[in-house]
């Protein structure tokens, strides 16, 4: 495992085309911005369950995203959650 320290406006690149920016550290909480390409599914990793049911419905039936980006797996996301917080 990875593990980087970043502070507020300072960026993590992830392949060729993910990058995260921690926007705003206040107490526990980090603020974080990921770019990523539209077929790339970005999860929080409380919602796997939700993940799930998503796969199980036809394209043409889901909803948009509230997000800007997807992502296909947590990875990413849960590296830099347990790197932020140790």
């Amino acid at each position: 495992m990875l593990v980087l320290t970043r502070k507020a406006q300072e960026k993590i690149q992830i392949g060729d085309n993910i990058v995260l920016t921690i926007l705003r550290v206040k107490g526990q909480a980090v603020r974080v911005g990921i770019e990523a390409p539209r077929d790339v599914r970005v999860l929080r990793s409380e919602l796997p369950q939700t993940a799930e049911v998503e796969a199980d419905v036809a394209p043409e039936h889901r909803p948009e995203p509230a997000a800007k980006f997807t992502a296909k797996s947590q990875a990413p996301l849960a590296l830099l959650m347990t790197a932020l917080h140790g």
